[in-house]
């Protein structure tokens, strides 16, 4: 079990106002992640020889790229290719790619067999050692035929590999990547904006691709889930030969996306319900409301605050990430109070005074300090408002979820940022450590005219992470991608840094800042490491 030193970063001292402000936060350990031990097996290595077969397919001339991977550590001795007939046959002068990296090599134009000996050198040399060929990389060999039918490909490759290694030959054709967003007006244009930074990535992606040499470009197929149901978007994308997805970026559309077909890759940025986390091939480059919500009520907790009173709009997302915190908060000794629920058409702004009334009754008996409320409406502009009208509202902490953190419509508001002042406002966010943070965060604010939120940073490294996926595996394969994504996702580090995923495609063990409202403006106070 990994135990993470906590790091105080209280940034400001806060200055008498007409309402006391609340004082800075303390900043706790952040929860501790469980890590089971990578336990190394002796095996006692065997010199293998596999025959597997392929078919080309496509237009005179194309490209088939033959891409060679096993299933546990192997050492490569020599690949034997014979292509059916007397068709002419080319591999470009290094164009062959190991884990998506250009492997130095001689050219070759021939027919029928072509020797690949990695040792002793014939056809192409790839060099005077055998090639370290890990578990779940591969060896991408593309050859160009002139022909404009269908042409069979045997390969016969010698290794030495455990017992357990198998070893296969795929074919390498990237299609186009699905990308189903709400476009509409909901939420401040959420998935508009997130749909806009996934498209950054995309095209940052590109660009990379284009500077290593790649002969390919992620291709996004964008549908409106608003105006779409995600089974008729899955059905018309998958005639487009589409197994791979980027979105939705919520949760009860991702949740009919992998009940529609689990035979999909998806990886979306910011759907956190926790009933999502499952042993699929859906992947999230977000903490699960588990996570935050558990780490929320450890910062409440940590900070002497004795019982909580939730209030909430009545939905899935809100129903389910409150649990997480109720349940957290309790199970360390916290008081959960029944809390006051939006439901319907009811504005959330007309139950202020009952609302008031019970900050009241609590404040009395555990004394205002050891108070807060837990705040996860949607429409929270209005509801603020009306709540900083009420002296005892002022007087507590309050605290908010992931989707509200440095919300600037929150103090451009006056209303709202007194509350937000008075209260101490506070959320937790998905802490950035990768080195291109700062110059991604800059542009994706110039692009969507947004303060640069951690789900847009999730959205945008999606695209990331998929693509490295892809070019890592040379392959589109669900099932293959499954096992690359999560190994890709610890070893980049873009913007959010290193992600490291559970068997569930959840991030696990990662940093979270603590922004809270001081002085009318968000401050970072510190980070849950």
């Amino acid at each position: 079990m990994w135990w993470y030193a906590s790091i105080l970063l209280l940034l400001c001292v806060i200055p008498p106002v007409v309402m006391a402000q609340q004082e800075p936060l303390n900043i706790p350990d952040a929860l501790p992640s469980q890590t089971v031990p990578n336990s190394q097996e002796v095996r006692t290595l065997l010199l293998w020889t596999d025959t597997m077969y392929d078919t080309m397919h496509g237009d005179y001339n194309t490209i088939h790229k033959m891409v060679f991977w096993c299933t546990d550590d192997i050492l490569l001795y020599s690949i034997e290719i014979f292509v059916g007939g007397t068709i002419e046959h080319i591999i470009e002068k290094d164009s062959i790619r190991q884990n998506g990296q250009i492997f130095e090599h001689d050219g070759y134009s021939g027919e029928g067999d072509i020797r690949l000996e990695l040792v002793q050198g014939d056809a192409i040399n790839l060099g005077s050692s055998p090639v370290v060929l890990s578990k779940p990389g591969s060896l991408m060999i593309p050859m160009q035929v002139s022909a404009d039918s269908e042409v069979q490909i045997i390969a016969t490759i010698t290794y030495a590999g455990g017992p357990n290694a198998e070893c296969h030959l795929d074919s390498f054709n990237p299609g186009v990547v699905g990308a189903p967003f709400p476009l509409g007006q909901t939420l401040n244009e959420f998935g508009s904006i997130m749909l806009k930074s996934t498209e950054i990535g995309v095209d940052d992606f590109n660009g990379y691709l284009s500077d290593i040499g790649e002969d390919w470009q992620m291709d996004l197929a964008i549908r409106d889930t608003l105006r779409l149901d995600i089974s008729d978007i899955v059905d018309e994308l998958d005639q487009l030969g589409a197994s791979l997805y980027l979105g939705p970026p919520d949760g009860a559309r991702l949740n009919e996306l992998g009940r529609h077909n689990d035979d999909i890759v998806a990886i979306s940025c910011c759907a956190t319900l926790d009933s999502l986390s499952l042993e699929d091939n859906i992947f999230r480059t977000a903490p699960s409301d588990a996570y935050l919500g558990a780490s929320l009520a450890h910062l409440m907790l940590h900070n002497d605050i004795q019982v909580i009173l939730p209030v909430w709009v009545d939905d899935v997302w809100n129903n389910e990430y409150l649990k997480t915190i109720v349940g957290a908060f309790e199970e360390d000794g916290g008081i959960a109070d029944e809390g006051i629920v939006q439901q319907g058409d009811q504005k959330l702004g007309e139950l202020a005074p009952q609302i008031e009334q019970r900050i009241a009754l609590l404040s009395e008996r555990y004394g205002a300090g050891s108070v807060a409320v837990v705040m996860l409406p949607f429409f929270h502009i209005d509801f603020m408002q009306a709540m900083s009208e009420y002296p005892q509202a002022n007087t507590v902490r309050w605290f908010g979820t992931d989707f509200l953190a440095r919300d600037h419509s929150i103090i451009q508001d006056g209303k709202s940022k007194s509350l937000a002042s008075n209260t101490g406002f506070t959320t937790l966010q998905l802490n950035g450590m990768g080195v291109q943070m700062e110059d991604v965060r800059q542009r994706l604010e110039m692009h969507t005219g947004k303060v640069a939120t951690h789900d847009m940073l999730a959205a945008y490294e999606s695209a990331w992470i998929l693509g490295l996926a892809m070019q890592y595996a040379q392959s589109t394969d669900p099932q293959r991608l499954s096992e690359v994504i999560p190994y890709v996702a610890e070893r980049y580090s873009g913007t959010l840094g290193v992600m490291r995923m559970d068997t569930n495609g959840d991030l696990v063990g990662v940093p979270l800042d603590v922004w809270s409202v001081h002085d009318g403006d968000w401050t970072r106070v510190g980070i849950m490491e």
